[in-house]
């Protein structure tokens, strides 16, 4: 069994029995693989995450595990149970913000070196790489229940809500053109009170146009809290005087035109208020715009005249589209209105194009040759091929499955090759689609000269090559394994549930080291699809996934990292 090392230090205490020593003075000098100063602390102003900064030897060549704990951390047992808050790079800066903590709990954290976690060689040294304090968040006060809205008067709207039981709440009251339903569309709202009361009559509303509203608690700490519940704390349905809208329905939709364009049409509006109809504004997104909160962050492509019901739009990238359109007045009033759903379209308008490599350059360094590439488009194939000639082919018909020295996802945009083989060769990027042939460029998909690698030295000097086209042009595909098999029926497939399956039980049925190591890097990329990050990064992390697959290990790894963050 593997010996267990603990080793706890404090500091302060050592200081102070040391004091009147000259050696009271002399600074603590830290092994590098221990991160020093750490701090944790609630952020100010809110409540619902910890603040935890530490510093690190940007010396030591290894990463920084952050762990987290509900008890403190005082045995090797303690520190290995710890949760994993994140994963550092000791040249990166000693910040991690951790958002995954609940109200009333007490936590503690730790950051060890990763290579001596794993070895079991833990040194614990108070409020240095492990804080002795716990950090906690206040306890939520309860949301405003019974939000009510209602007409009062024919001029005004009343709005009530139940009052808190706990002392020193103020309420602040919102107001917007469509429901706040989350934190986001709330930042989008307009506050129209704070008070300690629990109704309020809203006077400053036009006749015609629905408006909803949302009630939050601030608390004596300062800090507002807001959790939506459907009627309880914000409004589900519009109010409005006398009619819901400025104008008639316009009854928006789209449908695909030509060359990758987009037909949007609507009814022409009549104007309910006596204004006169100037126009339209016409709004795009990659989203449904079906909140005030979506308006924003959509675009405003084109203003049209009254008597527009139709606009083509061109020139568009591969994507998904929806689009809305609102009536316009002379006075410069917006029908912007989420009410009723005829303003905007449901389902969005897909403009496809297959994955193309449309540039590629290189650059060479110790011992090693950097592939970089520009892509365009959004469906197909994902994994594009590496690969390596001293011929180049006028079409992938001439690639064969000898040339192919790796494959990386084209979203990553480059393939670094370490050692390169010695010898001279073009290197390419093939991105293809099944039974596809692809024509080979330079500086497009191949680099725009032969590289020479020779005893760990590499030239980019012109080298005088023959270039010849094969005989016969054919699409040579490789052959398919079980493996092969089982990720093209269930991950590409979008099943990610029955890839970790089928995966899992291969893992378990050979001892093929490279199918192996495959095989755990789809398991890895299933698990990211399913927002399981933490399990994704264990995998990656493992030297069987790395050292086979280094660039896309290194790339989903960094992935779910910050996702896990």
């Amino acid at each position: 069994m593997q010996k267990k090392y603990l080793k706890i230090i404090i500091p302060l205490l050592l200081i102070s029995l040391l004091s009147g020593s000259n050696l009271a003075t002399q600074p603590v000098q830290l092994p590098p693989h221990i991160a020093a100063d750490i701090k944790a602390e609630r952020i100010k102003f809110s409540n619902d995450s910890i603040k935890l900064t530490w510093k690190m030897n940007s010396e030591y060549p290894g990463d920084f595990i952050v762990g987290k704990s509900e008890k403190e951390i005082l045995t090797i047992e303690d520190a290995l149970q710890a949760k994993l808050a994140g994963i550092f790079n000791s040249g990166m800066n000693g910040i991690l913000i951790d958002r995954e903590i609940q109200q009333g709990k007490k936590y503690y954290y730790i950051i060890l070196a990763k290579d001596y976690l794993v070895k079991r060689d833990i040194e614990i040294i108070k409020d240095v790489n492990y804080t002795s304090e716990p950090v906690s968040l206040f306890i939520e006060p309860e949301n405003v229940k019974a939000l009510k809205a209602s007409v009062s008067g024919g001029d005004r709207i009343l709005i009530q809500w139940s009052k808190s039981n706990i002392s020193g709440i103020r309420y602040n009251l919102y107001r917007s053109r469509s429901p706040i339903s989350s934190p986001p569309e709330l930042e989008v709202a307009e506050k129209i009170l704070i008070t300690d009361k629990t109704e309020f009559t809203d006077t400053n509303i036009p006749d015609y146009g629905s408006y909803f509203y949302a009630v939050t608690i601030t608390d004596k700490n300062g800090i507002e809290y807001f959790n939506p519940k459907i009627d309880q704390n914000f409004t589900s349905t519009g109010i409005y005087l006398k009619g819901k809208t400025l104008a008639t329905p316009l009854n928006v939709g789209a449908f695909s035109g030509e060359k990758n364009t987009i037909i949007v049409k609507w009814e022409k509006a009549e104007s309910r208020t006596g204004k006169d109809l100037q126009g339209y504004e016409i709004y795009r997104s990659d989203e449904q715009i079906n909140s005030l909160l979506k308006l924003k962050f959509s675009k405003l492509i084109k203003i049209v005249d009254s008597n527009t019901t139709l606009y083509t739009d061109n020139d568009l990238n591969p994507g998904k589209y929806y689009y809305a359109v609102f009536s316009r007045y002379s006075d410069g009033a917006v029908d912007i209105n989420f009410d009723t759903d005829s303003n905007y379209t449901k389902s969005p308008l897909m403009i496809t194009l297959p994955y193309k490599i449309n540039s590629l350059n290189h650059e060479t360094g110790d011992n090693t040759i950097t592939i970089r590439w520009n892509y365009t488009g959004n469906t197909g194939n994902e994994i594009v091929s590496i690969f390596k000639t001293v011929n180049p082919p006028a079409d992938s018909g001439g690639i064969m499955n000898d040339d192919i020295i790796g494959t990386e996802n084209i979203k990553s945009g480059k393939y670094v090759i370490s050692p390169p083989p010695s010898g001279t060769f073009f290197y390419g990027v093939l991105s293809k689609q099944e039974n596809e042939i692809i024509e080979i460029s330079k500086g497009i998909n191949l680099t725009t000269g032969p590289i020479k690698s020779l005893n760990n030295i590499i030239s980019e000097k012109p080298v005088i090559i023959e270039i010849k086209k094969p005989e016969k042009e054919k699409d040579i595909k490789p052959s398919a394994t079980g493996l092969d098999i089982i990720i093209q029926k269930t991950y590409y497939k979008g099943n990610y549930s029955q890839a970790l399956k089928e995966l899992k039980k291969f893992t378990g049925t050979t001892d093929n080291k490279h199918d192996l190591a495959k095989a755990r890097l789809f398991i890895a990329k299933s698990y990211i699809e399913m927002h399981e990050y933490e399990k994704s990064i264990k995998l990656l992390e493992s030297d069987e996934v790395k050292n086979t697959f280094p660039e896309e290990a290194k790339f989903w790894f960094e992935f779910a990292l910050v996702r896990l963050k």
